[in-house]
């Protein structure tokens, strides 16, 4: 009695939950039993991971990262988990394979249990990764650790891809620097590889450090010696560095002028020297234009001004492409003694340089092109830092709108092409009795006066063709009238507007193409004159010869224009009446002359006119038969027909009535007085005569027949 006893309880639960139980309790001689009253709630497992989160740190693109963890069932149940990347997170970042791979991704642990799991990381893409991994607990709470992850990959970028050498020798190193930045917070290894680029046999390229790692976010300098052994320009150089782990190498661009012989060309505007307006080679066209509207047989001279910008002395050549000149005339350079002499008399000397400039132009153009460039000086030393004038003067004696190329050579440069253009206008067909230099531009022939309805007047006229070529002409004759108020000319040409004619007048269907042998002097009768004329609309139109395929036929007749249109000022009607020129056409040969006869034929006046004016010109239209002639590609094309202005001859002449008087000395008329003794017997048979001897004047100053 008065004693207690304790008792351990122990009670256990089978499921989470609230739990009730009355526990009774039986005591011997007593009635009834003690109960005991219990309530208690279960939980589940309890597991625990022992670390609060992962780290995973900074992770090269394409590595894995693993770590390492443990789960620890804190309570005295066995528990069951899995473990998985959250879903949420793939859903955000728009995955749906997890980078993680856990292993054991699950199990069960026992009461007071524990176990090691690893999370292996790939980093297949570069980002900043935050996720969490969750654990399931079956009939337990589960819990979660957030992972945090930086996959970058290495990043270095040069802070200047491009170096220039601004003081570069031939044969001499020079040193630049050249800084490479990590952008990155991995580390990188770099090295520098090999010179690249059509220019790197001839130049030696090193830099330092050739190797090594740049820490992150560091930024280094290098050093790099380049060597030319080349005198261009650099402009095709690199440098090649390769750093790991990045897919495409950084190039380092190099250029530099070589300082050895440097040569500039220029040209001066207006044909002045000023160094204020210079067509350099740094503006868009290094062009020598003689002009658009260079008169026949003038002479344009341009100049050309070459800078050697070094101290290196080179020898330099000047030539022309096509439209060189021939060799000068031997007589060119005259003795002292010589000009001793001709400064003694100023006329003498005047003709003495005259025709030595006309032997001096001959034998320039003696190649027989129509054109000439004479470059002077075209040979020589270019002294070091010297600034050379060079004079090209163009000679002609053929009209055409010429290009050709100047080509310039110092040293071991590559030679320089300076295009060249000019374009000749002007008729070189001149009269005999004018000469070629005539002060008047228009040739005029008179015809004088004559009696009206007379006969018909002559002239001789001789043309000369000093040109190297063919030239056909072809001659219209037009009166003019004061009193016409047309102002143009519609002129519609179907075909050839001036087509080779035989002596009749008939058009000649033949080839006018000519092979350059073929450049000779022919008569309009000759059977292997050329049918087609080019008019400034009208393309040639060619007739094939046998061998030639239809089809090349018609596709180069559908080309051409077969009808074309010219319009010009009116000045005249023409009309073969009263000046007429024969022959309509004639060729005038290389070099060589030909004659026409203009003829006058006086008109029948009304008796009311005591005088007329009769005036006209005479046309001729020259023509080129061959095509060398007219077109050499690339460097010359002459137009002919309308298209080029054509040779004007003015005719004039007067018609006036015929009227002769007769002079007497006194006004009684004509008095017949006979003498009676002229009567005599010895005589009778003689008759009886008296006369008067009376001038005879022709007042209109014209030829006069009396009967």
């Amino acid at each position: 009695p008065d004693e207690f006893q304790d008792f351990e309880f122990i009670i256990t639960g089978g499921r989470p939950g609230h739990s009730i139980h009355d526990l009774p309790c039986k005591i011997s001689h007593c009635a009834e039993p003690v109960v005991l009253h219990v309530e208690a709630d279960f939980k589940g497992p309890l597991l625990s991971i022992d670390v609060p989160s992962l780290s995973l740190g900074l992770i090269k693109l394409g590595e894995a990262v693993l770590c390492k963890f443990e789960i620890t069932n804190l309570s005295q149940l066995p528990g069951r988990w899995k473990m998985q990347e959250s879903p949420a997170s793939l859903a955000e970042r728009n995955e749906e394979v997890s980078p993680f791979t856990i292993d054991p991704p699950s199990g069960e642990l026992g009461p007071l249990g524990s176990c090691a799991v690893s999370v292996l990381f790939r980093a297949n893409i570069c980002q900043s990764l935050r996720t969490v991994l969750e654990m399931e607990v079956e009939n337990g709470k589960g819990s979660h650790i957030p992972v945090l992850a930086e996959v970058q990959t290495p990043r270095v970028c040069l802070l200047s891809s491009h170096l220039h050498f601004d003081e570069l020798f031939l044969g001499i190193p020079a040193k630049a620097t050249v800084k490479l930045f990590n952008q990155m917070l991995l580390p990188s290894h770099y090295e520098w590889g090999e010179l690249l680029g059509s220019q790197s046999s001839s130049c030696l390229v090193t830099i330092s450090p050739e190797r090594g790692c740049l820490a992150p976010n560091e930024e280094r300098e290098f050093c790099v010696e380049l060597t030319a052994n080349t005198k261009d320009e650099l402009s095709d150089l690199a440098l090649c560095c390769r750093i790991r782990d990045m897919l495409e190498p950084l190039f380092l661009s190099i250029s530099g002028q070589v300082k050895g012989l440097h040569i500039t060309y220029a040209i001066p505007s207006d044909g002045k020297e000023s160094d204020q307006e210079h067509q350099s080679e740094a503006s868009p066209e290094l062009l020598l234009d003689f002009g658009s509207e260079v008169p026949l047989k003038s002479v344009v001279q341009r100049q050309l001004i070459i800078m050697n910008h070094s101290a290196v002395d080179a020898p330099f050549t000047i030539e022309v492409d096509y439209f060189s000149s021939g060799p000068p005339p031997p007589e060119e350079q005259r003795s002292d003694i010589v000009d001793i002499v001709l400064e003694k008399t100023r006329r003498i000397t005047r003709q003495i340089a005259k025709r030595k400039q006309s032997a001096f132009r001959t034998a320039l153009l003696s190649q027989g092109k129509g054109l000439a460039f004479h470059v002077h000086p075209s040979a020589g030393t270019l002294k070091a830092f010297q600034e050379l004038t060079v004079e090209i003067t163009a000679y002609n004696d053929m009209w055409g709108e010429y290009q050709d190329d100047l080509l310039c050579k110092v040293g071991d440069l590559e030679p320089k092409s300076i295009p060249m253009k000019i374009a000749v206008k002007g008729c070189p067909i001149f009269l005999q009795v004018t000469g070629p230099n005539h002060p008047l531009q228009t040739p005029i022939v008179r015809f004088g006066a004559h009696i009206s309805g007379g006969d018909t007047v002559s002239r001789h006229i001789r043309l000369n063709n000093p040109t190297p070529f063919d030239i056909r002409m072809d001659w219209e004759s037009y009166n003019q009238d004061k009193d016409d108020d047309k102002l143009v000319d519609l002129l519609v040409f179907y075909g050839a507007p001036f087509p080779v004619k035989d002596m009749d007048g008939n058009e000649i269907e033949s080839s006018r193409e000519q092979t350059p042998t073929d450049q000779t002097s022919y008569s309009p009768s000759s059977a292997t004159l050329p049918s087609y004329r080019e008019d400034l609309n009208l393309n040639p139109i060619l007739e094939d010869d046998e061998d030639t395929s239809s089809d090349e036929t018609e596709q180069l007749l559908t080309s051409q224009k077969i009808i074309s249109v010219v319009i010009r000022p009116h000045e005249g009607v023409p009309s073969d009446y009263p000046f007429c020129i024969t022959p309509k056409q004639i060729v005038i040969p290389a070099g060589g002359a030909a004659s026409i006869h203009i003829s006058f034929t006086p008109l029948m006046l009304p008796e009311i006119i005591n005088k007329f004016e009769c005036e006209g010109f005479a046309l001729g239209f020259m023509s080129l038969d061959s095509k060398v002639v007219r077109e050499i590609p690339g460097k010359v094309t002459r137009a002919d027909g309308h298209n080029v202005v054509p040779l004007r001859i003015d005719l004039q002449a007067f018609v006036k009535p015929a009227l002769l008087t007769v002079e007497m000395d006194h006004e009684r008329g004509l008095e017949f007085h006979a003498v009676a003794s002229s009567l005599i017997p010895d005589n009778r048979l003689k008759g009886v005569s008296a006369s008067w001897d009376l001038p005879l004047l022709n007042k209109p100053k014209t030829a006069a027949r009396k009967q």
